[in-house]
């Protein structure tokens, strides 16, 4: 039997191997070490410029009147890229190019758009774009300079069919848009069986940003922006008549073909918002207005096929000089978060984007056809915008 100090002796012992034991494994099992709590915004100040620097006691900091958002802690320049999926569709007005008649009216000549039927313009689809983007906050105020070009592709079409060729047939399909037929062959009487109108854009713009992110209250932040814009697009528009000849029986194509290429620069200014309404979660708006001065040549050829024989109709050509704002609107949900202690800084966004280029639609129409020039171009769809700010 042990006696009294044996007991002692023993007992400490025993703690002694079970604290170094315990401290083995809290030295193993040590939890990694996490950043400390942050406030709902601390900016960082740039060194070199003593005015610029503010308090970091409050939130948000009082230092200037409009502080500015600072994403990624560090000194020095910072930089982000974005890249942008678009999911857009085009339209234009007045891309109208066949009617069919269903019940004539008080004029019974097939070439007369009188009585019921049905307007055909080429089927908007919905394609998939892209934007990639580079900017750096060069530390002097907040301010930073953003580069995007942006790239988008569509092609729609039509191509009704089952028309009758026969002057007292219905339904019967006749052109009062591009007239081809009627003011190109007077006195000649064609039946169409068939049509077909294929439309494409393609649009590459860049857009060039001097803007400055700051707070206007503790979870609203501003972006005012003013740079340039630069637009390089094209547009077709070719449509095609099928049909035969009443008096010969000959089977005849009559076809136009329609491009409009131009450029343009021109100064553009803006705003983006960005509301929090948690340190995640915002909703985002941004509007943008260009006085686009742009040249646009324009070309019309038109062809008869008749029985095989090719015919050239029309050749013609113009350049016009002119300045057509653009309008450009987008409103989201953005999700935001800080990496490795805001050494890093990463952002998500969903919206619904709009632009409107007024007068885009040159395409050549001969007199008697309905009038197209002036028309607008519009944008509109989905954008998922990805940044990453270092």
């Amino acid at each position: 039997m042990l006696d009294k100090s044996s007991t002692k002796l023993f007992v400490s012992g025993a703690l002694m191997l079970l604290g170094t034991t315990a401290g083995a494994f809290a030295d193993n099992c040590a939890p990694k070490p996490v950043c400390p709590p942050k406030p709902c915004c601390e900016p960082v100040c740039c060194p070199p410029i003593p005015d610029d620097c503010c308090k970091r006691n409050v939130c948000p900091p009082t230092g200037v009147i409009t502080p500015r958002v600072d994403l990624v802690k560090g000194a020095g320049m910072e930089w982000f890229v974005t890249a942008d999926y678009t999911y857009w569709t085009a339209r234009e007005e007045s891309l109208e190019f066949a009617t069919v008649i269903t019940e004539q009216g008080p004029t019974p000549a097939p070439t007369q758009a009188g009585g019921q039927g049905k307007v055909y313009r080429p089927d908007n689809k919905w394609v998939s774009g892209f934007k990639v983007g580079l900017g750096t906050d060069f530390c002097h105020d907040g301010w930073d300079v953003y580069a995007e070009y942006t790239w988008f592709r569509s092609t729609s079409s039509s191509n009704p069919s089952g028309f009758q060729t026969v002057s007292t047939a219905l339904p019967a399909l006749v052109d009062p848009y591009w007239n081809i037929n009627a003011l190109l062959f007077e006195g000649s009487d064609f039946g169409f069986s068939s049509a077909s109108a294929k439309w494409r854009v393609d649009m590459n713009v860049v857009d060039l940003e001097l803007g400055r992110n700051f707070y206007v209250s503790p979870r609203l932040m501003l972006r005012p922006f003013y740079g340039l814009k630069g637009a390089w697009n094209k547009q077709h528009m070719n449509v095609a008549y099928n049909g035969v000849d009443r008096e010969s029986i000959d089977p005849v194509e009559l076809s136009t073909k329609n491009q409009i290429k131009n450029w343009g620069i021109g100064v553009r200014a803006g705003m983006d918002a960005s509301w929090h309404f948690t340190r995640a979660f915002s909703i985002i708006g941004d509007l943008a207005f260009t006085g686009l001065w742009e040249q646009f040549k324009v070309t019309r050829f038109d062809v008869t096929d008749r029985a095989g024989a090719q015919t050239s109709l029309i050749d013609l050509k113009e350049n016009q000089y002119v300045v057509k704002p653009v309008v450009e609107w987008m409103l989201g949900l953005k999700w935001e978060t800080g990496i490795s202690c805001d050494t890093y800084h990463l952002s998500i966004a969903a919206a619904w984007e709009e632009q409107v280029w007024f007068g885009q639609s040159k395409f050549l129409r001969i007199p008697g056809c309905a009038p197209t020039n002036g028309n607008d171009l519009t944008f509109q769809g989905l954008t998922v915008d990805v940044r990453f700010d270092f």
